[in-house]
């Protein structure tokens, strides 16, 4: 299926993949191919935008990011719960790191406020950490030293207070 998925993705503008393409709406009904489509699409963006984030491209990419954003919220229902979290994570992480400080807790609230049981652990607990930096750089140090407790009680309940999680509270908590 994830095969499938990446040939519809790179073969989409081939004219004879057209005509091939055009002939699975024999075998499927008109909202699984959209929902094919959409999956392809999702594969193919989030390592397109780890990618920005990884290598800088961060003003310059601005434009592909909404389209990634709009496609997002067109394919949240064909999306799970796991990929939606690491889509809104990169974003967030994407905003973040040109200054975009605002639009960057808009989209890591989405996965922090997320029923925790559909995120990884691990995107979760970054999620938190990454929320409370925000919050200092957006200048809310009134709720750090309260939201700097409860992630560490958090953490450490569920065996994930590692020694980065630990200098990283620790960190924000002498700041």
């Amino acid at each position: 299926m994830i095969e499938s998925l990446r040939l519809i993705r790179l073969f989409s503008n081939c004219p004879v993949f057209g005509e091939v393409y055009n002939s699975l709406g024999k075998f499927l009904s008109s909202g699984e191919r959209r929902r094919l489509e959409l999956r392809a699409n999702s594969r193919a963006d989030n390592p397109q935008l780890s990618f920005f984030i990884a290598n800088g491209y961060f003003k310059q990419r601005k434009e592909v990011v909404e389209t990634i954003k709009e496609r997002l919220s067109n394919t949240d229902s064909a999306l799970d719960a796991p990929r939606k979290s690491d889509y809104r994570y990169n974003l967030s992480v994407f905003y973040f790191s040109f200054g975009g400080y605002a639009e960057s807790l808009d989209w890591i609230n989405r996965v922090v406020n997320e029923d925790q049981k559909d995120i990884q652990q691990d995107v979760y607990s970054f999620a938190r950490i990454l929320s409370l930096i925000i919050h200092l750089e957006l200048g809310n140090v009134e709720l750090l030293e309260n939201a700097i407790r409860s992630l560490r009680r958090y953490l450490a309940s569920r065996d994930r207070l590692y020694q980065f999680e630990e200098g990283s509270l620790t960190f924000l908590r002498n700041i």
